[in-house]
């Protein structure tokens, strides 16, 4: 008859002060029950002493000092902790610091380890990792003049890469600030990000080394050199709609066709200026399929930065049978028997709350 053992391992944070709380550590151990037999009794070996008092032996690797690489922000480091225990079972976690193999950065990191055996005694060890950052540049060497362009969200935050000249070790151990108000050089110096309001406008920017303290100037111009993004979709229409009624806003606005203007989208505030020229085709009447004819609508998208951006959309004129409706019954007067399509309707086209008489829609080469 089988008897199961579980220990639940608690490590609570009363006892190790640590930026990550350890999960509750499961240890299952599985005995069999003895044979009895006569007056004597045995004791499975693989049972743990029940006064098992003695905490494992954890092992942490020693402290050490790492430099960075030139132009790297962190540096790669591998290290081992190891745990025995005079009984099978022990466990070995990590409380806080950076894992192994991974990237540490410039300071230093404490990494704290605990060991758990089976019988719950705990012993913990530490080291650290001390990263000191790449020596950068004796003196620093601005570009003199530097144009940078808006993004995608109209704004921009130059980097070092881009003002200093020649290596510059790590990146992040540079501020890059701006003096927006002349004469420059006085300050107020303000972090280097500009938006729309910026545009076209010329600042002096500074580059400080947070390690050495060294410092350079430089003046940066602002410009939006993005063009608006145009979309043009193709527009079907029935082959009855005179050319009066093809225009983009005509489409848009009368017929709830959404597609007769083109998609504008622009990284700054305002709208570009749209402009477009159309060049009109019309089909042979026999030609095979329902285009009757088209148009090209070559379209022009100016923003407010001089940026352009070009499209074509293509218009097609469908005739279609099955679009064709009739018009009501009519009663006409014996006395006054008007039976002509001016008086009692003719086939139309139905588009939006619009209809349009096929006997005057020469685009359609219909007989009605």
């Amino acid at each position: 008859m089988g008897r199961f053992f579980t220990l639940l391992l608690l490590i609570c944070a009363s006892v190790y002060s640590a930026a990550t709380v350890l999960p509750p550590l499961r240890h299952t151990i599985e005995t069999s029950a003895p044979e009895v037999s006569g007056a004597g009794v045995s004791t499975p070996a693989d049972t743990f002493p029940a006064n098992d008092s003695l905490p494992p032996v954890i092992t942490c690797a020693p402290n050490v000092t790492l430099q960075i690489a030139s132009s790297n922000c962190d540096t790669a480091y591998t290290y081992a902790v190891t745990a025995e225990d005079e009984q099978p079972g022990v466990i070995v976690a990590q409380v806080s610091g950076i894992h192994s193999g991974d990237p540490f950065p410039a300071g230093t990191t404490t990494n704290l380890f605990v060991a758990v055996d089976a019988a719950g005694n705990t012993a913990s060890c530490a080291f650290s990792v001390t990263v000191t950052p790449a020596p950068g540049p004796m003196t620093l060497f601005c570009r003199e003049k530097l144009t940078v362009n808006l993004g995608p969200d109209c704004t921009v935050a130059p980097t070092a890469a881009q003002v200093l000249q020649g290596a510059i070790g790590c990146p992040s151990e540079y501020v890059l600030e701006a003096d927006l108000t002349m004469p420059f050089g006085n300050g107020p110096w303000v972090p280097a990000a500009f938006s729309q309001a910026d545009r076209n406008k010329t600042y002096q920017i500074r580059v400080t080394s947070m390690i050495t303290n060294n410092k350079c100037w430089g003046e940066v111009t602002i410009r939006d050199s993005l063009p608006p993004v145009l979309d043009c979709p193709e527009v079907n229409v029935p082959c009855a709609l005179p050319t009066a009624h093809l225009t983009p806003a005509f489409l848009k606005d009368s017929l709830g066709i959404s597609t007769g203007m083109p998609i504008v989208l622009e990284n700054c505030p305002g709208n570009p200026v749209l402009s477009f020229v159309d060049v009109a085709t019309n089909l042979p009447c026999d030609s095979p399929g329902t285009v009757t004819g088209y148009i090209r609508r070559f379209w022009t998208a100016l923003d407010a930065s001089n940026n352009v951006a070009t499209c074509v959309q293509t218009i097609n004129r469908h005739r279609s049978l099955a679009d064709v409706l009739f018009p009501i019954d009519v009663e006409v007067s014996c006395a006054n028997p008007d039976t002509t399509p001016a008086h009692t309707g003719g086939p139309y086209l139905q588009v939006g709350s619009r209809q349009y008489d096929l006997n005057t829609a020469g685009f359609c080469e219909l007989d009605a």
